[in-house]
């Protein structure tokens, strides 16, 4: 009579802790958003709900040092914030989502406290609805630049259509390119050096990553959605953003300047390389 071979003990175990890795993988990918969210959520309730607080023209301005907030701040809150809500609704149309919040720090060692990014002014975070600077280095074109992130976010929420599938030097370059107006950027800051093909610039990490390795994608994102409305007119923004409910980014881009990508990036490219 045949004997039956048992199975090792080890193998059983390891089969089953292999079986364990798995499922917690994907319960992991399926959670971290939401985990994300609570853990984001719990931190600004630490940092931020104890600041002060103003509310001026539908929008809540947190901050440490009522000094810092009451010395020149009349002019932002009567001045710069309209003018930039105004000139996003002149590229997306009327916006009617919640404002967003805007959290003062007093300095840029403070406000690395909340969310440690280098070689970053300001930023505008989504889920929080709400843009966080610091007195020190705040500016009129870095908060624009912001809240059109805020603007372009709204539009994107309102019209149901996933704002992380909009790639990263889209999102950067159009907050860019209004933040610059009217005037724009210098021509002759215009260089290739360091140019990186778009497709590898999707993700904001990957943007992040060449920003700190003292490279400039803002400039060529910038100059990407001056050459998309030198061919289309500004209206081609929205349409692309609008498209993607659809068709995935590239192809509704192709669509709209009618040509395909890898030929509109060496369009970009000679533009750039023209100085």
């Amino acid at each position: 009579m045949k004997k039956t071979r048992r199975a090792k003990p080890i193998l059983i175990i390891s089969a089953i802790l292999t079986v364990i890795l798995v499922i917690t993988a994907v319960v992991i990918l399926r959670v971290k958003p939401n985990v994300d969210k609570i853990i984001s959520g719990l931190y600004r309730a630490i940092i931020v709900s104890p600041m002060k607080s103003e509310t001026h023209g539908s929008i809540t301005y947190y901050y440490e040092n009522e000094g810092n907030f009451n010395e020149g701040m009349k002019f932002w809150y009567d001045s710069v914030v309209p003018e930039a809500h105004s000139i996003g609704e002149q590229y997306f149309g009327a916006i009617d989502s919640k404002k967003p919040d805007i959290v003062i720090f007093p300095d840029e060692k403070t406000k690395k406290t909340y969310h440690n990014i280098n070689n970053v002014a300001a930023w505008y975070l989504g889920e929080e609805n709400s843009i966080y600077l610091d007195h020190e280095t705040i500016g009129v074109t870095t908060f624009v630049h912001e809240y059109i992130h805020y603007i372009t976010y709204a539009f994107c929420q309102e019209n149901n259509i996933s704002f992380e599938d909009i790639p990263a030097w889209f999102i950067e370059g159009i907050a860019e390119y209004i933040s610059m107006m009217p005037g724009g950027y210098d021509p002759n800051s215009f260089t290739l050096e360091g140019f990186v093909a778009f497709e590898e610039i999707n993700e904001l990490t990957e943007f992040q990553n060449l920003v700190d390795k003292g490279l400039n994608p803002y400039i060529q994102s910038y100059a990407a959605i001056h050459k998309l409305i030198e061919l289309k007119g500004q209206e081609a923004i929205t349409r692309i953003i609008l498209r993607t409910k659809d068709v995935d980014f590239y192809t509704a881009f192709e669509e709209e300047v009618g040509m395909p990508f890898q030929e509109f990036q060496s369009l970009v490219e000679g533009l750039l390389s023209s100085n």
